[in-house]
């Protein structure tokens, strides 16, 4: 978490929303899947 906090902003910025993406998509296939709860 520290290594996130000490980035500059703008590549910050980048990983959050990289991270954000691979979450949606994440959320997606779960839903697609049988019983559509999360299977972490």
């Amino acid at each position: 978490m520290d290594d996130i906090l000490e980035m500059e902003h703008k590549e910050r910025h980048m990983w959050i929303s990289e991270i954000s993406e691979i979450n949606k998509k994440i959320n997606e296939a779960s839903k697609g899947g049988s019983g559509g709860g999360q299977s972490l």
